[in-house]
């Protein structure tokens, strides 16, 4: 049996023509599978692109962090300091600090009862009691009745021209001569109006620990503010 020259003379195109189908079969599967390898290799390798920061991360970056400016307070001085009168102080500022402002104590501010190391809350006041504030000792003389007994026709106490107790000023001694106070108690209403400000009415009293409605009936009509 003879071949045409051509076929017999190049067996692979004989070859690819008895088996076209499955080389393009294959060769179909070898470029998927060559695609496939090509991908994960290229997605495994970290990407060459330098991302640059933008202007406001490097400000960011290079402008430490500041806390905001808080917001300031306003402190009402008054008493016995070189200059009364109100006050800008930053938040979280103490007594000790709006006294500074004012200028300092004067001479004959009493301050045994004010805590300088409280922290201060926008809008108070800050009253200094002086030694003026004191009951002055009665005088031996008035003690007794008659013409010359001022106190004892009147029955007045010095400490206002109406005879009451102003309870925003008055010291220990002043407090004590009212009905039911004592030492203690006049501290604490001391306490009162120097921590959580002056009292602003009479029913302000019954906030002091120890003052109640019955107790407050008795001092009502013989203090004033």
């Amino acid at each position: 049996m003879s071949f045409p020259p051509s076929y017999t003379r190049n067996p692979y195109k004989r070859f690819f023509e008895e088996h076209k189908k499955s080389c393009v079969s294959i060769g179909i599967m070898v470029l998927l599978i060559g695609g496939w390898l090509f991908y994960i290799c290229v997605s495994s390798q970290p990407s060459g692109e330098l991302i640059q920061p933008t202007q406001d991360e490097q400000a960011k970056a290079t402008t430490p962090d500041t806390p905001d400016k808080q917001a300031p307070v306003y402190i009402d001085v008054a008493g016995a300091v070189v200059h009364p009168g109100v006050y800008e102080l930053e938040e979280g500022s103490r007594v000790g600090d709006a006294i500074k402002q004012a200028g300092g104590l004067r001479e004959d501010a009493l301050v045994s009862s004010i805590n300088q190391a409280r922290k201060l809350e926008d809008g108070e006041q800050i009253y200094i009691p002086s030694t003026s504030d004191q009951t002055p000792a009665p005088d031996p003389t008035q003690q007794a009745g008659g013409a010359g007994g001022t106190q004892a026709a009147t029955g007045h106490s010095p400490s206002s021209p109406s005879g009451l107790v102003n309870i925003n000023r008055a010291g220990i001694d002043e407090l004590c001569s009212l009905p039911g106070i004592g030492p203690s108690m006049a501290q604490k209403i001391i306490d009162s109006r120097t921590e959580d400000g002056p009292f602003k009415t009479k029913e302000d009293l019954k906030r002091v620990r120890g003052i109640g409605e019955k107790k407050f009936k008795k001092l009502v009509d013989k203090i004033v503010v």
